[in-house]
């Protein structure tokens, strides 16, 4: 996502929620290691996406790590 393509957008299902959309701005590379199914632990916070008179809750990645 992005014109350099460094952001990435997740629809994801967690503890208690049902689904969220994750965003990862300049992550460049390293989000190569998520994989559908990976359960992955994210510190941000919640933002409000409003577009063409829409609103969406997203979360906005700062840090994240493969969940152990």
């Amino acid at each position: 996502m992005g014109k350099l393509g460094n952001h990435m957008k997740l629809l994801c299902k967690g503890d208690g929620i049902d689904l969220i959309t994750l965003l990862f701005f300049s992550c460049g590379e390293d989000t190569e290691e998520i994989n559908i199914d990976d359960k992955i632990d994210v510190v941000g916070g919640i933002g409000i996406n409003v577009w063409n008179g829409n609103e969406e809750i997203q979360f906005l990645v700062k840090e994240w790590r493969v969940s152990t």
